[in-house]
């Protein structure tokens, strides 16, 4: 049995460039790849079905047969060609999910090459992001060209959509909803029984929280850490979590003689040991008992669980050390009384904040069970993007 899902977000949603989670959400939903990541953050077959190294160089991808646009044209390596081409234009901002790859070039209806620059092993993973229009649509419509958004420019593509993909949005409202329904004609098989989805802004915690537990809401992304017990203990309430792919760190000046937000000197940071002072004081158990209530990984790699590159055994999270750290401190002529009056405030702007705001969750997802086994999906969320199996934040110190 089919079923509306009514989805809410704390953010507005397009037109923007697809980088954020909360944009990628329905551009995804929309449009696709040549490639995809499945449940397990694996590169995937989606409007590619194969592909082969010709050379070190090339790359000799076999394109789906049969797939249409939403509006019912068919897809082809013309479309691929043109994509890449239009993604690449200057006034754009997502040419580096193509970064490395030279030429693209049409064998046949159905056949690409890829020609690289110099051999990239992660451009598969690149690819994900590299999204496919239609030739004919784009030209029809006179957005051939990437909108220019430092210029604030509006084209017929930021306002509507044509992909290939198991959704299409029937509806935009800016600022207040936007809805899709799901595309028939899809090659692949749909995943679930969600074949419409309203998705709407709200930005007040609360008032998406009342929404969820007043049944106005089927489901909410990103919980206030504070509410996610309370929804956990609720008997009509389903909460889904589990780690996002993402590490909020301390990205620190080491490039610097002198920092630009702080006192003027030599930069401390150069030294490596101000830096290992820095992360042995850091209690990142505490943070993710007290700030986090639990809803956090401590971390000490800058790669999260679930991205490729990812070990292990390299994530130990040493314990922490505040005489070590002084210690470290005055060996490199910094005691720490004077590094404490003169980083107790420019020091947040050294980097980005260490952990997610205490009062949002990443990506923690209450479902509402009656409706959604029965009707209609209410979903609000802070950043909107991720499956509801990715929540907790990984936080790190990186140097």
């Amino acid at each position: 049995m089919g079923c509306t899902k009514r989805y809410f977000d704390a953010r507005p949603s397009l037109p923007k460039p697809c980088h954020h989670q909360q944009h990628r959400w329905p551009c995804l939903r929309a449009y696709e790849g040549l490639v995809r990541y499945d449940k397990n953050y694996k590169v995937e077959p989606s409007l590619a079905t194969s592909w082969s190294n010709v050379n070190p160089t090339t790359v000799r991808f076999n394109l789906r047969k049969n797939v249409k646009f939403h509006d019912g044209s068919n897809f082809t390596a013309d479309d691929v060609v043109f994509s890449f081409d239009r993604i690449r234009q200057p006034q754009g901002t997502m040419a580096i999910y193509v970064a490395g790859v030279k030429e693209m070039k049409k064998v046949d209806d159905h056949t690409l090459d890829v020609i690289l620059d110099k051999p990239n092993p992660t451009m598969m993973n690149n690819f994900t992001t590299f999204l496919i229009m239609s030739k004919s649509w784009a030209t029809k419509n006179k957005s051939e060209k990437v909108q220019d958004y430092k210029a604030k420019e509006i084209t017929y593509a930021s306002n509507n959509t044509n992909g290939t993909g198991p959704y299409v949005i029937k509806e935009w409202q800016p600022d207040q909803k936007l809805v899709m329904t799901h595309n028939k004609a899809w090659w692949d098989k749909l995943q679930g029984n969600v074949t419409d989805v309203i998705y709407t802004p709200i930005k007040s915690d609360p008032t998406r929280i009342a929404a969820l537990l007043a049944g106005n809401v089927d489901a909410v992304t990103d919980l206030p850490t504070q509410d996610v017990a309370r929804l956990r203990s609720t008997s009509t309430l389903s909460v889904l979590d589990g780690p996002e792919v993402r590490t909020i760190f301390f990205g620190l000046d080491l490039g610097s003689d002198e920092l630009k937000y702080g006192p003027k000197g030599k930069n401390p940071f150069k030294d490596v040991r101000v830096r290992k002072a820095l992360s042995m004081s850091i209690d990142r158990v505490a943070i993710q008992r007290s700030i986090m209530r639990g809803l956090s990984i401590p971390a000490s790699l800058i790669i999260a669980p679930g991205v490729n590159g990812y070990t292990a055994d390299m994530d130990k999270v040493a314990p922490v050390d505040v005489e070590g750290a002084k210690k470290l401190l005055a060996e490199a002529g910094y005691p720490a009384t004077s590094m404490t009056k003169k980083f107790a405030k420019p020091l947040s702007t050294c980097g980005p904040a260490l952990v997610s705001r205490p009062n949002s969750t990443p990506l923690t997802l209450a479902l509402s069970l009656p409706k959604f086994k029965t009707s209609t999906l209410a979903l609000t969320c802070w950043v909107g993007a991720l499956p509801p199996t990715m929540r907790n934040t990984h936080y790190s110190l990186w140097s």
